[in-house]
């Protein structure tokens, strides 16, 4: 039986696909290919039923514009399709391969191919039913009407793409994307600091058994791959039908191997077949990494942008600024939010043990590459102290006060070390006292 995380994993799979809405609009448009044709068989298909204003030709007219149609659709689909191949191996040589699933994904190019063949599908459809035998003739002179409906779309959706192509592969419209990706992954994992409110203030209570995970029962991974989703309300719900206890050794994003650890049950006892499937059907497991559940995919994208923009062959440390000033939104959205708790109880009991990502597993991963490899750049470290003092006043907890702290102290040892001019050092200088003023004043409030 499919759960909701599943189903969920499943649909937006399917969204993100480049084929999905094309083919449901080719589907659409093979719908009403019979319905107009249907109505203009009620209303009568004659030239006289019919305003002129609609269409005025006879068969071979009607014939000659459904052709005409059909054929531009066509060719248009082509060049678009052609033009989108150029885009994304331009894409993928600039911003780097992963990337290229957020323009495969993208709405707008999805919906410009399906309109061209939704066009040529329902023109090539209706034409069909265009007959002539002797003086009789059958016209479906409505069904023309939305064929020279959808021509018109075509030229308007076609000016479209092209602005759209030009617009989407500037760089600060990437990182804008990729941006908006990582926060709606910490909107939609991360709760609201009030949402977890009662599980805080029973925090102290939930207890685990004496001696746990000692003699837990490793369970393995049926497949190797990423994870893409993982069901928790489905395995506390069978962990507490079996009375047992789980501890998650992966979380989404991460790669397990066949035959390798994917959680421990406790206690150390056989567990029936039966059960276990119905364990391991609460992972999805896949070949690549997802975004749906996984924020740190979402953080490396922004991270390998800034690294390439920093690379000594590109050299633009202008990107990597606008991949800082996104994650520093991000850091600063999460540290508002609480990490969802590692015990998850099932009416009192605690049942599930999971595998967060906490605030300084995202500091780490946001930061400590682009410290790195921007060693020595003045405007990249300025703009990381930046970021700093902007998340400090919006921290709530001291770990995460001490995991900033330590990254504004390293940032303040490189630029030291590797900046020669006073001036510069000074500038830095300024930029870490304020990041520890603010961090400072975040504790003291």
């Amino acid at each position: 039986m499919w759960g909701r995380a599943r189903l969920s994993h499943l649909w937006s799979r399917l969204a993100a696909n480049y084929w999905f809405v094309p083919a449901a609009m080719v589907v659409v448009a093979v719908g009403l290919s019979f319905l107009f044709p249907w109505v203009d068989r009620r209303i009568g298909g004659t030239v006289g039923s019919i305003p002129g204003w609609i269409f005025g030709g006879g068969p071979e007219g009607a014939r000659a514009l459904l052709s005409t149609i059909s054929g531009s659709m066509m060719t248009v689909a082509a060049l678009t399709f052609s033009i989108t191949i150029v885009g994304l191996t331009t894409a993928s040589q600039q911003f780097g391969p992963r990337l290229l699933r957020n323009f495969i994904s993208d709405r707008g190019y999805q919906v410009v191919l399906g309109t061209f063949l939704a066009a040529f599908v329902y023109c090539l459809l209706v034409l069909r039913t265009v007959t002539e035998v002797g003086e009789e003739y059958f016209v479906p002179y409505v069904s023309l009407a939305v064929a020279i409906l959808l021509a018109v779309a075509g030229v308007g959706v076609l000016v479209y793409f092209i602005h759209h192509a030009a617009f989407s592969l500037r760089a600060e419209n990437v990182v804008a994307a990729t941006g908006r990706e990582l926060k709606a992954a910490i909107e939609r994992l991360y709760p609201e600091r009030s949402t977890w409110a009662g599980s805080r203030a029973g925090k102290d209570s939930r207890e685990l058994p004496k001696g746990f995970p000692t003699g837990a029962h490793d369970v393995s991974a049926v497949t190797s791959g990423y994870i893409q989703t993982i069901d928790y309300n489905g395995l506390t719900k069978v962990a507490k039908e079996n009375g047992l206890i789980l501890r998650l050794e992966r979380r989404p994003g991460h790669f397990v191997t066949e035959e390798g650890v994917l959680f421990q049950s406790w206690p150390d006892r056989v567990v029936d077949e039966e059960v276990l499937q119905a364990l391991n059907k609460c992972f999805v497991v896949g070949p690549h990494r997802p975004l749906a559940q996984d924020v740190e995919s979402a953080v490396e994208q922004l991270v390998e942008l800034a690294l390439r923009a920093l690379s000594p062959g590109i050299n633009d440390p202008d990107t990597a600024i606008l991949c800082i000033d996104q994650l520093t939104d991000a850091l600063a959205r999460a540290a508002e939010r609480d990490i969802p708790p590692a015990l998850l109880p099932v009416e009192g009991e605690v049942c599930l043990v999971t595998y967060p990502l906490t605030f300084i597993d995202l500091v780490d991963q946001a930061l400590s590459r682009i410290r790195q490899y921007g060693r020595g750049s003045v405007p990249v470290t300025v703009r990381l102290l930046e970021a700093i003092a902007a998340v400090g006043p919006r921290l709530q907890h001291e770990a995460g006060r001490r995991a900033l702290l330590a990254q504004a102290r390293m940032l303040k040892r490189s630029s030291d070390e590797a900046i020669p001019e006073a001036e510069d050092r000074r500038v830095v200088d300024m930029r870490f006292r304020a990041a520890e003023k603010a961090l400072n004043d975040s504790t003291s409030s």
